[in-house]
């Protein structure tokens, strides 16, 4: 709560939620991972209490990788990564949140699996990032470009890139992008 208000408190026109972590499968090996809708929700309504402090200020829910591959190449079935996302949604959406983010991802399996996870779970306007950690490639190897020729047509608010390696590759990013 403090840090939210302190991001408020300093201007901030959007904060997100610390939930970051927080599917059932990203907490698999904590022993919250059972009280994850309660943990997601209990997240928003702190974020949507500071938020309430000035008026304006939007509440995003924070929804990031599993640390897991999907199928085909890892363990993690599109079926388990759809219930977990839609899950955390639904938790963060009751909890009160504007819109739902789902940030870091960088890989295409995973993220459409989220998004359609969080679309079974909630009507609210939906922003993905990539991270483009490996220059202007995601990890997997993906390009901007790829990547807004994928999620453009499922539908969302926004695209985003985050987690660069330098601002002169992340304009090379946003330039691809756009």
């Amino acid at each position: 709560l403090a840090l939210h208000r302190a991001f408020v408190e300093a201007c901030s026109d959007i904060i997100l939620t610390c939930s970051f972590g927080g599917t059932r499968i990203r907490m698999r090996d904590s022993k919250y991972a059972a009280r994850a809708p309660a943990i997601n929700r209990r997240a928003a309504e702190l974020a949507r209490e500071a938020a309430s402090a000035r008026e304006g200020v939007l509440v995003g829910g924070s929804l990031g990788p599993t640390g897991m591959l999907c199928e085909p190449f890892g363990e993690l079935t599109r079926d388990a990564a759809v219930e977990a996302y839609a899950e955390q949604a639904a938790a963060l959406t009751a909890g009160g949140v504007d819109f739902l983010l789902l940030e870091t991802f960088f890989a295409l399996e995973e993220a459409t699996a989220a998004m359609e996870g969080v679309k079974r779970a909630s009507d609210l306007p939906l922003v993905v990032s990539f991270s483009y950690d490996q220059g202007t490639r995601t990890m997997v190897g993906l390009r901007p470009s790829q990547v807004v020729e994928a999620i453009v047509p499922l539908g969302v608010a926004a695209i985003g890139a985050n987690c660069g390696k330098t601002l002169d590759a992340m304009r090379e990013i946003l330039d691809e992008m756009t």
